[in-house]
């Protein structure tokens, strides 16, 4: 799945220390990073963001709350447990690691495809392989993940 080829790609961020962050560890976490103290809603904040961001197609978070939290992740030395989006979005940014688990490949073929973020989609769009796109565009059953189908409606249908 994209998710085992981006975990191993992406272990010198993560060293297998992945899942939900406590909000404890946010809200330390965003103190150092801040050097201030910060409220839990400034967390909330934070972390929906985030969340937002690493399940989008963009480059580069477009609010400053989550620019401090993705430059830490982005260190390789993120003290606390990395979320599986963000390996997911480091996966779809740093294109060299998608070339390196990608290159023994012939062809990408991904199976309920209408249950990929639009950050899954650029990873999938960026391959030179042949592709393959099995969907059901009626169903989404992500939508909690931030799947909303709208990449996957804009990408070009050359068989039904």
């Amino acid at each position: 799945t994209i998710h085992e080829l981006a975990y191993s790609a992406t272990h010198a961020f993560h060293h297998h220390k992945v899942g939900d962050p406590t909000k404890t560890d946010l809200k330390k976490l965003l103190e150092d990073i801040e050097g201030s103290e910060c409220e839990w809603s400034d967390v909330d904040e934070a972390q929906a963001c985030l969340e937002t961001f690493s399940t989008s197609s963009a480059e580069w978070p477009q609010d400053s709350n989550t620019h401090g939290l993705w430059n830490h992740f982005m260190t390789g030395r993120c003290c606390v447990k990395m979320p599986h989006n963000v390996y997911l979005k480091i996966f779809q940014i740093k294109t060299e690691l998608q070339d390196q688990v990608l290159m023994p490949f012939d062809a990408v073929v991904v199976d309920e495809a209408q249950d990929c973020t639009d950050c899954m989609l650029c990873v999938i769009q960026a391959q030179s392989k042949p592709t393959v796109l099995a969907c059901d565009p009626r169903q989404n059953i992500y939508q909690f993940n931030h799947v909303t189908g709208e990449a996957l409606r804009d990408m070009p249908v050359t068989h039904r």
